[in-house]
């Protein structure tokens, strides 16, 4: 089991965007490959955990090891430009 999710590369990305374009559907030229990614489900550009770490966290909450759910929905939450940011809060893990 590999915890951890590899981002998908750029070939990758670059061949499944001919596959979308050839398939007659317009993409905005200033998508970015992120939001790319995301839409057409082929995985991510960011590192992130795996799909194992999420069903441990879900366990950890659904037979009370993680009572108040902290942890799930610190893994679950999309990071804002105040999570990473100078001057932001912390992001406690």
């Amino acid at each position: 089991m590999n915890p951890v999710g590899l981002p998908i590369g750029a070939s990758k990305i670059a061949q499944k965007r001919r596959t979308v374009e050839a398939a007659g559907v317009l993409l905005p030229p200033d998508m970015d490959d992120e939001t790319f990614c995301q839409t057409f489900g082929i995985g991510s550009t960011i590192l992130r955990p795996g799909k194992e770490m999420e069903a441990i966290r879900a366990t950890n909450f659904l037979t009370n090891n993680d009572p108040s759910g902290a942890q799930w929905i610190t893994f679950n939450r999309t990071p804002t430009a105040a999570d990473v940011g100078a001057g932001g809060r912390r992001r406690r893990g």
